[in-house]
């Protein structure tokens, strides 16, 4: 009864994870196919008086820029980050972990897609990056504030809060409380009866 019991839970969760993940997709799918028709060949767009930024350009390195060159080996890597996750989604068992594992699997297979499907070829597509925020007042104008001036997509800002959502939520172990067990009064387990405690030396 209680395998019977758990498997519709648990059944809710992996939905809620498709769902989640599926949603994450297609509005990253929908958003970068707006910012290809809207941004190409147009530069830099400011917004905001010039501390918010849009530029269309391929991302071919891994997250913060590493792996740079090495196209194909973050390729590979995010396919096992992506297998990964999928398989850790599979056996979430709390909301919240779920709710957190769709936004972590849905950025991560939007990100997967460009590099699969996008030139110049399979598992060597530029993931498109079109929004950069400025972190300090080096003018949009300046090759040097472009460059180093981070970016981002859907697809990044969903992990992101994936990884928020984990790191503010409970493990949703059980606890181990001296009250768990025994006779109610909160000094639980055996030790709690008179009877059960172990002489002391020296009585």
């Amino acid at each position: 009864m209680s395998s019977i019991e758990s498997a519709g839970p648990r059944f809710a969760q992996r939905r809620l994870v498709a769902v989640i993940a599926g949603g994450v997709v297609a509005l990253d799918a929908v958003t970068k196919a707006i910012a290809v028709r809207a941004l190409a060949g147009r530069g830099v767009v400011n917004l905001l008086g010039g501390h918010f930024h849009l530029e269309l350009y391929r991302n071919f390195a891994g997250p913060g820029n590493i792996l740079r060159g090495h196209t194909l080996l973050v390729s590979l890597l995010s396919l096992l980050a992506v297998t990964m996750i999928a398989v850790a989604a599979w056996s979430v068992r709390t909301t919240s972990y779920a709710v957190a594992a769709g936004l972590l699997l849905g950025g991560g297979v939007g990100n997967l897609l460009d590099r699969l499907l996008r030139a110049p070829g399979p598992l060597r597509g530029g993931v498109v990056d079109w929004i950069k925020p400025t972190l300090s007042g080096a003018a949009s104008t300046s090759p040097i504030s472009r460059s180093t001036r981070p970016s981002s997509r859907c697809s990044s800002v969903w992990p992101s809060t994936g990884i928020a959502t984990v790191a503010s939520t409970p493990t949703g172990m059980p606890s181990r409380r001296s009250g768990s067990r025994g006779n109610g009064s909160g000094e639980g387990g055996p030790s709690a009866d008179p009877a059960c405690r172990r002489p002391r030396p020296g009585r």
